[in-house]
């Protein structure tokens, strides 16, 4: 029997042996043992601490997103949406931009006043500039426009509402002499100035104008308070009553009125041009068609003094009339007529653009060969920056 167990521990101890000998330092059973238990303690210590250290990973993590969420809720709750909170702990930073002005300090103080939080870092916050006012733009319709020929009226442009609409196709209607009005091309436009006030009036002008001119044409630009009538008619005295109508409509609503409608094959007199000249003469002393320095850009004051030449020329549309343009002697004489050309042109423009026919201009532009003061003083170099205006007979 202990022969045996001697032998049945020699063939444990070949099989247990490994390139350096026995496994067991002394080659005894009970050390194997101990070896075993050794090594299972060690073990679930390492997974001891493996598991606590992962429970306070897990733990400290979920302190942090419970932290991180109130912050941001806290944050969106006082109006910053640009702003973002990231936990580091117990610790709270937060990051992005506001709008210079806002209430970003409450902000902090929210997050500050959460429970648990011991710091808040507000070093990566930055402020931003507000943004620009939005630009309000203008609604600019069409003008409305009144064609007649031979009792077929054709009503064109925009108009504030349906009830402006109606009442100016029914005025147009109500005229006798209009048999057909086509109106498909006037239409509402929200937005606009309202034309309550002088759309009966319009109505009552075409009723006195339609029957004494074949052809012609009604026209109102609101947005600039100008309108017009053209045509021709044989009688002097319905010449004058239609003026003197749109004349006394244009002082009722603070609108410009260009005169017509004019007489068949009118003939331009030498006392039409001299009067107009006076008038152009008598608007001009002391004054300048004032421009931007070194542009064609008239000025506020510019455009003023054109408004009250517009009126002028309005009282004779048939004479023809020069714009001429001159430049003192500061700068190259090539750029100075270049200029002097480019300022004339953009009066006659205007003028234009106010309701004068385009073809009674002509433009001219002289440069700084033409002075009418010194050149070597700034109150004469300011004379020779000028515009004239000359009637002409043809």
């Amino acid at each position: 029997m202990a022969r045996n167990a001697t032998k049945r521990l020699k063939e444990l101890n070949r099989q247990n042996a490994g390139p350096s000998g026995p496994r067991f330092p002394s080659g005894n059973p009970d050390d194997e043992i101990r070896v075993s238990w050794f090594n299972f303690i060690l073990m679930a210590v390492i997974a001891f601490v493996a598991l606590t250290a992962g429970a306070v990973v897990f733990g400290t993590r979920s302190i942090e997103g419970g932290l991180e969420q109130a912050a941001n809720d806290a944050i969106v709750a006082s109006g910053f949406d640009q702003v973002t909170a990231h936990a580091d702990g117990t610790e709270i930073e937060l990051r992005g931009t506001y709008v210079e002005g806002e209430p970003i300090a409450e902000a902090v103080g929210a997050v500050a006043g959460i429970r648990g939080v011991s710091a808040v870092d507000a070093n990566e916050l930055f402020s931003v500039a507000p943004p620009p006012d939005p630009v309000e733009r203008e609604i600019v319709g069409r003008r409305v426009m009144v064609a007649w020929s031979e009792g077929s009226v054709a009503i064109t442009g925009d108009v504030s509402s349906s009830s402006t609409r109606s009442a100016l196709i029914e005025a147009v209607q109500s005229t006798p002499t209009v048999s057909v009005v086509e109106a498909e091309g006037l239409v509402v436009l929200e937005g606009l100035p309202s034309e309550a006030e002088w759309i009966d009036e319009v109505g009552v002008l075409l009723a006195l104008a339609l029957p004494g001119i074949p052809d012609g044409e009604f026209y109102i630009v609101p947005r600039s308070g100008v309108f017009g009538i053209s045509g021709e008619t044989e009688s002097r005295q319905l010449r004058k009553d239609v003026n003197t109508s749109a004349e006394d409509l244009a002082l009722a609503f603070s609108l410009d009125y260009i005169p017509g409608p004019s007489l068949p094959d009118t003939v331009v007199t030498v006392e039409q041009v001299e009067e107009l000249q006076d008038d152009l003469d008598v608007l001009i002393e002391g004054k300048v068609v004032e421009f931007e320095s070194d542009s064609a850009e008239l000025t506020e004051i510019g455009t003023a003094l054109l408004d009250e030449i517009f009126i002028a020329l309005g009282l004779f549309p048939n004479v023809p009339v020069r714009v001429e343009g001159h430049a003192s002697s500061e700068g190259s004489s090539q750029r100075n007529l270049e200029l002097s050309v480019e300022r004339a042109t953009a009066v006659r423009d205007y003028l234009v653009g106010r309701g004068a026919a385009e073809n009674r201009f002509t433009i001219e532009g002289f440069g700084d060969t033409r002075p009418i003061a010194d050149n070597s003083t700034e109150a004469g170099r300011a004379r020779n920056r000028r515009i004239e205006f000359i009637a002409e007979l043809e």
